[in-house]
């Protein structure tokens, strides 16, 4: 096949085509290799010195017009001539620091697209297999070569990322020397550059690392640098008072393991942290950079940092997340959470599952699995300076005098304060002596636990924001202090903020003028209140009317955006998000989702206006962020705050919070009866009401809730969307009743619908051709399930979920078993084990389980026995960690006893099935027949006729039951057991 000769072609196809040579991901996915073309990869990255002497000029030389030769080179065509002279120029071109630097170019350009080292490696060994059967100029000698240079990939995998993507460089750069040197003309000069030690992959790899190690390395960053962590630091020149903590945080850092940074609002701890970040990049204390600004919920913090990674269940976006952290296991990760205020056990649980090194900065004293490095208030010497510094001012002898005596007391030295401080006393043209005078007419506490001081912190800056100079600009404060923690550009303020101030001053001169007094922070993009701050001016209630020119201008750019917003659109986001999602401006987006966090701020209900644009906002997040139990909860909480909602804006409600899955607020059930039963609501929208109802019931497992709902779901047939509804709700039910019949019956008759009905590309139909292949898979109807499975395929190659790509990998490894290609299926299978190993280690990870259980049989299947016994050892270890799975246990427990019998090691066959047995016994039918015709295997081969024919004698009627006369383990057993009549009749 022309198309599987090495060539730049097929090079660029093996980086970027799915699928080829083997089934898999791109290594560089197609949202990854977007604007690139053949010819301009093969242009951007092949080096000078490479195409800088006669034949390469004419061959690589541009601005002349087309040049048919890049495109000759490119599919190495037979029409040009001069491939063997162009080889010669390689190969002198070619020394250890040109193939070097090449290298390096092409590592510079697999991490610039982001690309995957594990499909590399799994399509590789094809690729170079492929190259051996269909290219008769690639020699058997080039083969040897190659292969030989796999075998090295574990020595480079241990050294990090460096030596991975080093390993890829070093293959793309040696099957691009022999894809430019024609067909078979340069073979002399490859022979000799194949010849040259100094450019092996041993040798070339160890002179990188040489030269890494010889240099600082560079930190990559895994999220955005949009969090406030990432502003930039004080300078040395203005960070006083915590060398000694951010010494024992670099520490920390080089020793690895999971900190909290515990300290009261405003005393330093996000600027310890910005230092420490600091420290990490210019010293290379780290490889990979993580930082998540808290927002809500740990995980939904999690998800919007990787704004790559998006779907409808925030569990599973959370559960991508980690795979991407632990892709980098073995390099060393930071991961920085800055204010994290919520406890959440089971998110924190599933962080101490990474080997990254982890800091989480909060009021909290303690969390589970995290040790407390307390941050307490600075020295007094410190703390005159920082004061200095904000006050910017010569001070005189009685100043510093006056200083010392406010240092005295424990309040006075809390870092965020003193910043203020320095700033107000600048600001009024006070003396320190008449500061001191102004601090003392506050009458408070000065000493005290450290709760009390935050208490008495809190009153002195509540007072400071409501003190009368403050007053013309108290909205703009107030606005600020509920909007989510991040900076807010000149431009957001122009178009959301302008509504609080006159004309006497820009916006940007306003917030400038705050920056200046200390009531603001600023940063490169903009300007941010500080939580602590933010915190003090809420602490004395905020209304909507305080911040209505906000909520005014959001709703205004919202209805302009969308031609005549109405709340009902809503509805059309969520049936049809693909469509609707294109249209929407990005920075509009953003703003919007920032709604939810005012509502828990705001005092009493909310208007129309303001709660219809919450509910577009959930509308949203569902799409993007996804749904979580945090999300449902709040989604509850703030719905009791929505007010002025008409029928369709309660419809609206009804539907989110049914997505959400609030299945335990005994209000929505009602309101959802009111609503299905109003005249003033149409049918379609009563359709889609209760088919979301139905579909929450499903999911909490009410069965009855459910057949109720779709009794009335079914008047509604004639509506876009319901047949298909119906037709997977009551696959679902069925399922939940193990009617496999009536399951599989319900969801071709869905399948059906969605094909008449135009939704080939639904959600609903991905989620029965999901639920059809799973069927098929599992009753090993092989035909059947590969026809559904390419179908459900095409809804996830742009960029599937994690647990469709390890159901994916599972599905088409069990096919490729099937079909007897047990190289393809096994290393499939393997890929899927790895995968589902990272999304949730430990026994709670159902995915990882069967995942051994398919590769262990695969490695059976191959003869692998000693990877196939590891495996069912490894999920049966954690099937005994996790309550309620003795039948699963059991299960991988018979099918482990198989492969030690097709093994032939009868003794740890019959250890295992006689652990199992009084289970088989209680669990009567087919498990007790499996289990005792495989006891009678294991006695057969230990020559143990008895015994043999005893359990034989148990096992045959049963299996002839289930399986039918033509079985091969029914012909089996019949034959067995005749055996013994003929020699029972001989004997007599």
């Amino acid at each position: 096949m022309k198309t599987d000769i090495l060539s730049l072609k097929s090079l660029y196809q093996f980086l970027t085509i799915n699928d080829y040579p083997v089934y898999s991901e791109g290594i560089i996915t197609k949202k990854n290799h977007r604007g690139l073309t053949l010819t301009k990869f093969w242009q951007e990255n092949i080096l000078y010195d490479f195409r800088d002497r006669r034949c390469g000029r004419q061959i690589w030389r541009s601005g002349q017009g087309r040049n048919r030769y890049i495109s000759d080179i490119c599919n190495r065509s037979e029409r040009l001539g001069s491939y063997g002279e162009y080889a010669e120029e390689l190969c002198d071109a070619a020394d250890e620091k040109t193939v070097l630097r090449q290298v390096q170019q092409f590592m510079s350009a697999l991490i610039q697209r982001n690309y995957n080292y594990e499909i590399f490696c799994q399509k590789l060994p094809a690729y170079l297999r492929l190259l051996a059967e269909w290219d008769e100029s690639f020699s058997e000698e080039a083969y040897r070569y190659f292969a030989d240079a796999l075998t090295k990939e574990q020595k480079f995998a241990r050294q990090g990322n460096d030596g991975r993507t080093f390993y890829c460089g070093w293959f793309l750069t040696l099957l691009m020397l022999h894809a430019l040197s024609g067909n078979g003309e340069g073979e002399g000069a490859l022979g000799r550059l194949r010849a040259d030690a100094s450019l092996s992959v041993e040798a070339l790899g160890d002179a990188l690392m040489k030269g890494n190690a010889e240099k600082k390395k560079e930190v990559i960053w895994l999220t955005g640098k949009n969090s406030e962590l990432c502003s930039t630091p004080l300078s040395q020149q203005h960070f006083f008072g915590r060398e000694e903590e951010l010494f024992e945080l670099r520490e920390m850092l080089i020793r690895g393991g999971k900190y909290l940074i515990s300290g009261i609002g405003g005393i330093g701890k996000t600027e310890l942290m910005r230092q420490l970040l600091q420290c990490c990049e210019e010293e290379g204390l780290s490889d990979r950079i993580c930082v998540i600004q808290y927002e809500g919920s740990l995980m939904t913090s999690f998800v919007k940092a990787f704004p790559q990674i998006h779907g409808t269940k925030a569990e599973d976006n959370f559960s991508e997340v980690l795979e991407c952290i632990r892709n980098h296991e073995k390099e060393r990760v930071l991961i920085v959470i800055d204010n994290m205020n919520g406890h959440e056990e089971e998110t924190l649980a599933a962080l101490e599952t990474l080997s990254a090194t982890i800091f989480i900065t909060s009021r909290y004293q303690e969390l589970k699995g995290f040790t407390t490095y307390p941050v307490r208030f600075i020295d007094r010497n410190a703390g005159k300076l920082i004061f200095r510094d904000n006050c910017a001012k010569a001070l005189t002898a009685e100043d510093k005098h006056a200083l010392s005596e406010i240092l005295k007391d424990d309040i006075w030295r809390h870092t965020l304060t003193l910043r203020l401080l320095g700033r107000a006393a600048a600001a009024r043209g006070w003396t320190i002596s008449e500061l001191k005078e102004q601090l003392e007419k506050g009458s408070l506490p000065t000493s005290a636990s450290e709760q009390d001081i935050y208490g008495s912190l809190q009153q002195m800056y509540h007072k400071m924001y409501t003190d009368s100079a403050f007053r013309k600009l108290n909205g703009l404060l107030k606005v600020l202090a509920v909007l989510p923690y991040q900076s807010y550009t000149t431009e957001f303020a122009e178009t959301f903020l302008a509504g609080f101030l006159d004309e006497s001053m820009t916006v940007e001169e306003r917030l400038e003028e705050l920056y200046i007094i200390g009531r603001l922070e600023k940063h490169e993009n903009g300007y941010s209140m500080h939580p602590f701050m933010a915190e003090c001016v809420r602490s004395g209630g905020v209304r909507e009317r305080d911040i209505a020119p906000f909520v005014e201008a959001v709703a205004g750019v919202w209805r302009d955006a969308q031609k005549g917003f109405r709340v009902k659109n809503v509805l059309d986001m969520l049936l049809e998000w693909g469509k609707v999602r294109g249209k929407l401006d990005e920075k509009l987006l953003k703003t919007i989702q920032l709604l939810p966090a005012l509502i828990p701020c705001l005092t009493g209900k909310c208007s129309r206006m303001l709660s219809e644009l919450v509910l577009t906002a959930y509308g949203i997040r569902y799409n993007s962020i996804g749904s979580s139990a945090v999300e449902t909860k709040q989604l509850e909480l703030i719905g009791r705050k929505l007010g002025g909602l008409d029928e369709e804006g309660r419809l609206v409600l009804c539907i989110l919070q049914c997505m959400y899955g609030c299945n335990h607020a005994k209000e929505l059930e009602r309101e959802c009866a009111v609503l299905l039963e109003s005249p003033a609501v149409g049918r379609r929208e009563k359709a889609m009401l209760a088919g979301q109802q139905g579909l929450m019931y499903y999911e909490s497992g009410d069965q009855k809730k459910m057949e109720r709902t779709l009794a009335v779901l079914e008047e509604y047939t004639e509506i876009e969307y319901v047949r298909e509804t119906v037709c997977i709700l009551r696959a679902c039910a069925a399922r939940q009743q193990e009617w496999l019949e009536s399951y599989e019956e319900w969801l071709l008759r869905g399948y059906e619908a969605c094909r008449e009905e135009g939704h080939e590309k639904g959600h609903v139909m991905r989620e029965i051709l999901a639920a059809l292949a799973n069927l098929y898979y599992s009753g090993r109807q092989f035909d059947k399930a590969e026809r559904y499975l390419q179908e459900f395929e095409e809804y996830f190659r742009e960029q599937p979920g994690l647990n469709i790509r390890i159901m994916l990998l599972v599905y088409r490894g069990g096919l490729a078993m099937y079909r007897e290609d047990e190289g393809f299926g096994t290393e499939q299978l393997k890929e899927a084990c790895r995968l589902a190993r990272n999304l949730c280690p430990g026994a709670d990870n159902s995915f990882y389980i069967a995942s051994l259980g398919e590769f262990a049989m695969a490695c059976n299947k191959a003869g692998r026995r000693e990877e196939a016994a590891e495996s069912y050892q490894q999920a049966i270890v954690l099937l005994e960690k996790k309550p309620g799975q003795e039948f699963d246990r059991y299960r991988m427990i018979n099918n482990m006893s198989v492969m030690y019998l097709d093994w032939e090691k009868p003794e740890e066959a019959l250890s295992w099935l006689e652990s199992v047995r009084t289970f088989a016994c209680d669990l009567g039918g087919l498990g007790f027949a499996e289990n005792s015709y495989n006891l009678s295997r294991a006695w057969q081969q230990l020559g143990d006729l008895e015994k043999e024919l005893q359990y034989l004698r148990e096992a045959a009627p049963l299996l002839e039951q289930f399986y039918g006369g033509g079985h091969p383990k029914v012909k089996d057993a019949k034959k067995r057991l005749a055996g013994e009549k003929t020699t029972g009749s001989r004997g007599q």
